[in-house]
């Protein structure tokens, strides 16, 4: 396990397609901004901690899925989020974004800015517009750090950091312990249980404004659910199912709110 793991972090160095802002400055999210919060030391740690931990928890679905090998699709994935992280992303991280090789109809957000869909979820799509909704979902789960509250995760004086240190370096038994607990139960979100109802409702919201803001129609989002839908229950939406609301829900929500999002959401 060990090895598969380093082996990941290899691939998000080297090969994983990356967009968004420069992380590592203290930078105000927009979120922030707008509550007139104030860029503290502690803030920084927490950043870090929930950049670390991302990229650890990203490593781990790695050692579970292969990347892609498509380098043409996963660049084209790769410019679509650039372009709406550019309208909506948090300031104060790198966005990275991947494909990978599942028949899954799914796509997962990890904290700190690493975005994984699978060729499942992308064989589904009609268009341009489908593909942005489903990635302004995702970004949607890190800027409002959905997974990054439901663990707790911060900086807590650099305890945090020191032990996903300590498990990069092998440095501390007891460390690596408890962050394979958090990591674990970091999968089990994404794969297993998913988060609240209400995190995926809100996500869904802001991934439908963050598509006006870019051009496209929201219609698409909901469009692309539905097709979902129509499909049926089956294995490749297995996991969507257990961790996500059921999809009538979430698409009679999205069309109810089309009408008050301008005229794209008419098209």
């Amino acid at each position: 396990m060990k090895q598969h793991v380093a082996a990941a972090f290899f691939v998000l160095t080297a090969l994983l397609p990356v967009a968004g802002a420069q992380s590592g400055a203290p930078a105000l999210s927009r979120a922030r901004a707008h509550q007139g919060v104030i860029s503290t030391e502690e803030d920084h740690g927490d950043l870090t901690a929930e950049i670390r931990f991302g990229r650890a928890l990203a490593a781990r679905i790695l050692g579970q899925y292969k990347l892609s090998a498509d380098d043409k699709t996963g660049g084209y994935v790769s410019r679509v989020g650039a372009g709406l992280v550019a309208m909506s992303g948090r300031p104060e991280i790198r966005f990275h974004f991947g494909v990978i090789e599942s028949n899954e109809i799914n796509a997962y957000a990890c904290p700190g800015g690493y975005v994984f869909i699978t060729k499942g979820a992308l064989s589904l799509m009609s268009g341009e517009a489908q593909l942005a909704g489903v990635i302004s979902h995702e970004i949607a789960h890190i800027n409002r750090k959905h997974v990054v509250r439901a663990l707790k995760i911060h900086g807590g004086g650099g305890s945090f950091a020191s032990g996903i240190a300590a498990m990069i370096g092998g440095t501390s038994d007891s460390s690596r312990v408890i962050l394979g607990s958090l990591m674990d139960r970091g999968m089990d979100l994404l794969f297993k249980d998913g988060l609240s109802i209400a995190d995926e409702f809100d996500s869904d919201a802001d991934a439908q404004e963050n598509m006006v803001a870019a051009g496209y129609s929201p219609a698409e989002y909901r469009r692309y659910l539905q097709k979902i839908s129509d499909a049926g229950p089956g294995k490749t939406t297995s996991i969507l199912s257990k961790t996500h609301p059921p999809l009538a829900g979430r698409i009679e929500r999205l069309k109810q709110r089309e009408g008050r999002l301008g005229e794209n959401a008419r098209n």
